[in-house]
């Protein structure tokens, strides 16, 4: 009596077909060589393969791993019974994923909740702190009900056979819940991250920007999780794949490794400018061609008015004469004492020593080679904040290249699907 396998029966199938080896390698995405091998017994289809062969030769699974059809009385009665329960089973489905999907919008708006909850302890109370903790509670609740939901609506069809396409549905949605929850846990990041201040607020702008880019940055890792997670459903059996599963599977791994490179050149190219030049390399510094002059100018009785970056409240005053410093010519405090020394005269006058007033001045700097001043050059508050303006301009155009980046990786991989 002949042995029955599942490489002979898939043989046997492709002959019917009409199709070479060449032909199901494609439709699989393996190559010839592999067909052959399983058609020789040499080796069997991974676990994963098994639904989307069957699919292609329109037999069953169980069909498959016997390796034989079944007999011409065994599908007349299936095709007897089925026809009687079909209409109750397919309304069964019907109903149990249109309450799952009325319960999924229950952990939507948990989610958006969460958000709203956040923004009113920020706003609200200046309590970024609070306002995160709040949220966070939020989207914890969100994740856990999507979860009950996926679970109860699983039991609700643990007697049926042939759900396949039920459970991928019931499986992306909830998919795309947690997803929506995980991307607005990481827009309320910048409220612990960016506030150093258990009573203080973040401001709108930065909240947006830090948000946004926290989200994006979000939304990334969890595509790789998603990926990582459905291949792992589809080897344990929870739902078949479709016939084009491995070959989109192939493509969206392709496309995550182009994205990463992109993002991580670019990134590298963010890091540096903000890293090496930052908001001081951006600003204009005011040069002086002596010291008498530059101690006439950071000597001068000036008040200015900072605003706090986090609040953008106006932070408290500095009074004139509050502070009295004293430098040394490699630019280290000492004291009045040390100051009017023998050692730091030069010409009858104090060598780079000053009482710093003026306080429109933010930075100072200066080089001195064998007692020769070689430059002096003070930054103001204001040419810091335009440079710090320019800044997060360069940083919002990186944030767009980033976009940019993920719709175009996006892009090329719904373009090769559609090749499928």
């Amino acid at each position: 009596m002949e042995k029955k396998t599942i490489g002979g029966l898939i043989a046997a199938l492709r002959k019917a077909s009409g199709m070479t080896q060449k032909d199901l390698a494609e439709r699989l995405n393996v190559s010839d060589k592999t067909v052959s091998r399983w058609e020789r017994d040499d080796g069997a289809p991974d676990l994963s393969l098994i639904p989307v062969i069957a699919e292609v030769f329109g037999v069953t699974c169980d069909e498959l791993l016997r390796g034989e059809r079944r007999s011409p009385e065994q599908q007349a009665q299936t095709a007897e019974n089925t026809p009687k329960g079909e209409r109750q089973r397919q309304r069964l489905l019907a109903v149990s994923l249109s309450k799952y999907k009325t319960r999924s919008t229950i952990a939507v708006c948990l989610a958006l909740t969460g958000v709203l909850v956040a923004m009113a302890g920020n706003f609200g109370f200046n309590r970024a702190y609070l306002g995160f903790l709040t949220g966070c509670g939020c989207f914890l609740a969100a994740a856990a009900a999507q979860a009950i939901f996926v679970n109860g609506t699983f039991l609700s069809v643990a007697e049926e056979e042939d759900v396949g396409d039920f459970k991928r549905q019931v499986v992306a949605l909830a998919e795309g819940v947690w997803t929506l929850t995980a991307v607005l846990l990481a827009v309320c990041l910048p409220l612990v991250v960016f506030v150093f201040d258990a009573y203080a607020g973040l401001s709108g702008g930065a909240w947006l920007f830090r948000g946004g880019f926290y989200g994006f940055a979000a939304l990334s890792l969890y595509a790789v999780v998603l990926w990582l997670v459905n291949g792992q459903l589809v080897k344990r059996g929870v739902y078949a794949p479709k016939a084009s599963f491995s070959h989109n599977r192939r493509w969206q791994r392709n496309c995550a490794l182009l994205l990463t490179a992109l993002l991580a050149v670019t990134f590298a190219c963010q890091w540096g400018l903000n890293q090496f030049v930052g908001a001081k390399g951006l600003a204009e510094w005011q040069s002086f061609n002596d010291a008498g002059s530059f101690k006439a100018f950071i000597e001068q009785d000036v008040e200015y008015e900072r605003m706090d970056h986090t609040s953008m409240t106006p932070a408290p005053a500095i009074q004139p004469h509050q502070a009295i410093a004293y430098y040394d010519e490699d630019g280290n405090v000492i004291s009045e004492e040390e100051a009017r020394t023998d050692h730091l005269y030069d010409g009858g006058e104090v060598f780079l020593t000053y009482v710093k007033r003026n306080e429109t001045v933010r930075d100072i700097r200066y080089s001195i080679q064998d007692g020769e001043i070689l430059f002096l050059e003070t930054l103001s508050w204001e040419s810091y904040n335009r440079g710090r303006g320019s800044l997060e301009a360069f940083n919002v155009l990186f944030g767009c290249a980033y976009f940019v980046e993920y719709g175009l990786a996006v892009l090329l991989y719904i373009l090769k699907r559609k090749k499928a």
